[in-house]
């Protein structure tokens, strides 16, 4: 009877456990169904699928409407917003509206407010309330705000279309208190496309995560061991590459390439393949900061944390086709892939130029917060303030390129960098701040070598029945082939705009003649004598031509001096 008893409960058990298993199944289903779906959707709106059942990933935002939003809790990441190209920044009360701490704007808020400068206009507002101002005029645009940990709070780096503009400490915060996209403050979220009050619309804004996890292939417990040895990789990886030029293979069989190909396989520990195959997007991305003028310190504290992080890379040792460089490219913000090519080239020859120096790296000892120390380096730090005093040093040009954004056009060949201001020069005065001291530009277009130069060559193939190629031939014209077609570049003016090649050699401005100036088209000195101490120039002079004259010296020590070999000439 027992046994009857439990053959009996058993069969109950067993048939709810049935009946469990199959809710299970169909829940599972359903779920996993659901969740296919939306990626199938994601796919067909962005061209990717989604990282489910990732946290701490990248997000894309492509309308800046009002709503609540919720990120995970990370010190590092970035956050990235773009403007459409046509877009006209008035000064009127709209916005471009990003990520914010408060619905109404208090606290920490992104974005682009007015035209990010005029009246209470900014790009940035920090946590401790003041705004962060840059003149924005029409897109497009795309700002980075790069959040860092530092020693005292969350630092923050502003980048407006690759150039670093502010540099912030103790400004920014964690990821996890930014809790809404846009503004719900008045009719600020009303979408328009006047200069009525109002949100403006955005490209997309993305938050990408850049929270440092441990390193794969190097075996020590200390995380400042780690950092140390990246950052020591990096800098024997850029001085290798600064030195290699083709005089220095001295006779080695190998090529150029081969020698560079040797230096990145080096950086990576031998681990990469070689040319045929992809390098780590941290690569990339390294490359184009340089290209975009980042000195070499801050690319080695940038990147000494995941340089080596290529285990679940996308790119890494895939075999390089034109899909992967498509992909790699369309990653970095390039429309295509010989945009890719074009700013590896950049990056090299930015390495490799006498502007690219590297400071040592001190292994072991213990680094300051280089935040403000980089901010007084750079010479792209431009902040629109009241002009003060001249400055006495002066910047090579050449170190001073891309004034303007960042473009991707061909510059033709015989299209040289200005040295001095000419008629292809804004009138703009741009003030910078460089090694603490204030010095001032003008952005000044490319010009055209003329056949006369010293070290002019001639490309031009074209003739009878060969049709002129700009591209083949190089230019010709300065205006129509190099200004509309290079970047632009920045040559040092004094404060009123004028060229200081040119001021050099103006006798007027010296100190022995500055106190007897009235002014810069008239001289005062008397340099009468020529007919006679008391000739009258209204007529009835006293005194007739002198047989001795020599005139006066206007500038006794700095200026000119007398023709004697006509003025010592005396008549008997």
């Amino acid at each position: 009877m027992s046994d009857s008893i439990f053959t009996a409960l058993k069969d109950q058990i067993m048939s709810l456990w049935s009946q469990i298993y199959l809710f299970v199944c169909l829940i599972s289903f359903f779920f996993v169904a659901y969740h296919f779906g939306k990626a199938l959707l994601t796919y067909h709106m962005t061209g990717e699928f989604p990282d489910t059942f990732v946290a701490n990933r990248e997000k894309i935002f492509n309308d800046n409407k009002f709503q609540q939003i919720v990120l995970p809790k990370m010190d590092d990441y970035d956050v990235e917003l773009a403007i459409p190209p046509g877009q006209l920044l008035h000064s009127t009360v709209q916005g471009n509206w990003g990520f914010a701490t408060d619905a109404n704007g208090e606290g920490v808020a992104m974005g682009v407010y007015r035209d990010g400068y005029s009246a209470d206009g900014s790009i940035f507002k920090g946590k401790s309330g003041k705004r962060y101002k840059r003149m924005l005029e029409q897109g497009p645009y795309v700002i980075k705000y790069e959040f860092r940990k530092g020693e005292e709070g969350h630092d923050v780096k502003i980048f407006v279309n690759e150039k670093m503009i502010h540099n912030l400490q103790n400004e920014g915060v964690s990821s996890d208190k930014l809790k809404v996209l846009g503004t719900n403050y008045a009719n600020y979220n009303d979408l328009t496309t006047t200069k009525a009050r109002g949100r403006r619309k955005l490209d997309y804004i993305k938050f990408i995560p850049k929270q440092a996890n441990t390193q794969e292939n190097f075996t020590s417990a200390r995380p400042s061991q780690k950092q140390e040895y990246n950052a020591n990789k990096i800098k024997t990886y850029l001085e290798e590459m600064k030195e290699l030029t083709p005089e220095n293979l001295g006779g080695s069989s190998q090529s150029l390439a081969d020698h560079q190909q040797f230096i990145i396989q080096e950086l990576f520990d031998h681990e990469w393949k070689g040319y045929d195959y992809g390098a780590s997007f941290t690569f990339y991305l390294m490359h184009k900061e340089i290209a975009a003028g980042i000195p070499a310190g801050e690319i080695i504290e940038n990147y000494k944390n995941d340089i080596l992080r290529t285990k679940g890379d996308p790119y890494f040792n895939k075999k390089m086709d034109g899909k992967l460089a498509k992909q790699i490219a369309k990653a970095l913000g390039y429309k295509k892939p010989r945009q890719l090519s074009k700013m590896m080239e950049q990056a090299i020859a930015k390495i490799k130029s006498i502007t690219f120096t590297i400071e040592p790296v001190n292994v072991g000892q213990k680094k300051e917060n280089n935040f403000k120390k980089v901010s007084e380096k750079v010479p792209y730090k431009i902040e629109p303030q009241k002009m003060g005093k001249r400055a006495n040093k002066r910047v090579p040009q050449a170190e001073i390129v891309n004034a303007n954004t960042q473009k991707d056009l061909f510059c033709p060949k015989n299209c040289v960098k200005p040295s001095m201001i000419d008629g292809n020069c804004e009138k703009d005065i741009i003030r910078m701040v460089v090694n603490g001291e204030d010095k001032f530009y003008r952005k000044c277009g490319y010009r055209c070598k003329g056949r006369y130069e010293k070290d002019y060559i001639n490309y031009d193939q074209s003739g009878p029945g060969i049709k002129y190629d700009v591209k083949r031939d190089g230019c010709r014209y300065s205006q129509a082939h190099c200004v509309s077609n290079c970047n632009k570049v920045l040559v040092e003016v004094d404060e009123s705009g004028r060229d200081l090649n040119a001021l050099a050699n103006n006798y007027t401005r010296t100190t022995e003649t500055e106190k007897y100036l009235k002014s810069r088209l008239f001289a005062t000195k008397d340099t009468t004598g020529l007919f006679g101490m008391k000739d009258n120039r209204l007529g009835g002079s006293k005194t007739a031509y002198r047989t001795d004259y020599k005139p006066q010296d206007p500038n006794p020590r700095q200026g000119p001096i007398n023709y004697d070999a006509i003025w010592d000439f005396s008549a008997k």
